[in-house]
């Protein structure tokens, strides 16, 4: 487990023991096509893609989160989410737990903000879009990039936040990784996303 998720689940934790924060009941999935998807590392050239199409869709279903024998459910504070992104010729279908960070009353129950957590297999997911930018994007010099190191891929933003009382939401997400370059230095790797303002396609 990433050092991320082990500070969501401390948040989680925390979160349910002094009750919830908001009912999440909600199942609504945004939609937009303002989304930014950029690379950057200091070897190589930046490379970003805009104005891409992305939804993403929130929702309450219970579930439980055991990654350290913890074993509590999803309570009012916590919920899941989904979102379909495709770019650089890579399709960026992944997953997570969300946990409100602030709460908001509207017609559907969403929160004003909220953080955002990758499963296992979205941070693979992300691992393999950064990796492919390092080795086959044509924006590092040939022989410039000897090792990516996985073990170091840590995502250091994580932000959904909503507006116009739900029915509009932006999201972050921010993932680092560290490399080694042909001079034997520890060099650093970046992959952004971002969501742009994205509208509701449905609100129950």
């Amino acid at each position: 487990m990433n050092k991320f998720t082990k500070s969501m689940t401390a948040i989680a934790v925390s979160a349910l023991i002094a009750g919830p924060a908001a009912a999440v009941d909600f199942d609504v999935t945004w939609s937009g096509s303002k989304a930014k998807v950029s690379f950057k590392a200091a070897d190589c050239k930046s490379a970003s893609e805009n104005n891409l199409d992305m939804t993403i869709n929130m929702f309450g279903d219970g579930f439980i989160v055991d990654p350290v024998d913890l074993d509590f459910d999803a309570g009012g504070n916590t919920g899941l989410w989904e979102s379909t992104l495709f770019s650089f010729g890579y399709s960026f279908d992944d997953e997570g737990l969300f946990i409100i960070s602030q709460t908001g009353k509207t017609k559907a129950d969403a929160p004003k903000k909220a953080t955002m957590d990758v499963s296992d297999e979205s941070h693979l997911d992300l691992i393999g879009a950064i990796d492919d930018y390092l080795t086959n994007s044509g924006q590092c010099k040939a022989g410039k990039i000897v090792e990516l190191f996985p073990s170091t891929c840590q995502i250091t933003k994580g932000d959904a936040q909503w507006s116009k009382k739900g029915e509009k939401l932006e999201v972050r997400m921010d993932m680092q990784c560290e490399y080694d370059n042909d001079k034997g230095k520890r060099k650093k790797v970046t992959l952004n996303i971002s969501s742009g303002k994205m509208a509701s396609i449905a609100i129950d």
